[in-house]
């Protein structure tokens, strides 16, 4: 952002202008991430589109391009041309109209509930490390929400949910079946403990660069997979944390058809490991 303040614009104005280019520039169509920035900085002071060593030309930096974005309604609307993703404006794609601009205030407050309506009980450290706030910006919205809150007792300490999403929590059944969840999948980001007791896994699933996917059986996480291309194929390899039951393998074949169907392939070699 060094270039915006040399030009004296603010945050707020910047983002501002970068969200209109990008709404202009995805009006009734679909664009590569290329493309996009391409398209985005035509019209842009140069404040704004700095020459940038790396790609040897000039851009408006990503950062400001994701803020704004998300302030644009921008969705990944899938493969574009050839294999690369494509941008559309949410709007179009989904056929609805962009919410109404609100307050900061009204913002936090809601992305509070959207977190706790995914992830409760919880606490606001994991609302921390999901919204990417810092710790006291996170407790200071925290905070203001405690009211909407009820504390409960999980996993041996005191956690969070909404208040009027308790009843709905308290008839809840257990999670059943076999899923192979894919790396970053939202399911991952509940608490580590609840999900995955045994914390000598957990650097396994939540590797500092690279997750694998997860294997859940019954709600917690089992073990852990990825994919491999050989040639035309594609081998599945799953490594399990402990000997599976014949339905759980069963499930985990089922669930390889799906992962062959998005891979575009007639099937995956599946293999059981013992490591990745």
């Amino acid at each position: 952002m060094q270039s915006v303040r040399a030009a004296a614009l603010d945050a707020e104005r910047a983002t501002e202008a970068v969200a209109v280019a990008i709404r202009r520039a995805l009006k009734g169509r679909a664009l590569s991430r290329h493309h996009l920035g391409g398209a985005v900085k035509r019209g842009l002071p140069p404040a704004l589109t700095p020459f940038c060593r790396g790609c040897r030309a000039r851009h408006v930096p990503l950062s400001l391009m994701r803020a704004a974005g998300a302030r644009s309604g921008v969705v990944v609307a899938g493969p574009g041309d050839g294999e690369e993703i494509s941008f559309r404006l949410a709007d179009e794609w989904l056929g609805t109209k962009m919410p109404k601009r609100v307050s900061p205030e009204v913002a936090e407050g809601e992305l509070v509930r959207r977190f706790l309506r995914l992830y409760a009980p919880t606490t606001v450290d994991r609302f921390a490390y999901w919204s990417g706030f810092s710790p006291a910006a996170a407790r200071a919205i925290w905070q203001a929400m405690e009211p909407e809150m009820a504390a409960v007792s999980l996993a041996g300490g005191e956690r969070w949910v909404l208040r009027e999403d308790l009843p709905i929590l308290a008839r809840a059944a257990v999670a059943k079946g076999v899923r192979l969840l894919p790396a970053f999948d939202p399911y991952l980001m509940a608490e580590r403990d609840v999900i995955c007791p045994d914390k000598k896994w957990h650097r396994e699933v939540w590797k500092v660069i690279g997750w694998p996917g997860a294997l859940v059986v019954n709600g917690l996480v089992e073990g852990i997979w990825k994919t491999k291309k050989e040639g035309k194929q594609v081998a599945l390899l799953v490594r399990p944390f402990r000997k599976l039951a014949p339905d759980v393998l069963r499930g985990i074949a089922s669930e390889s058809r799906g992962i062959a169907l998005f891979r575009s392939v007639p099937s995956v070699d599946l293999r059981i490991v013992s490591s990745l």
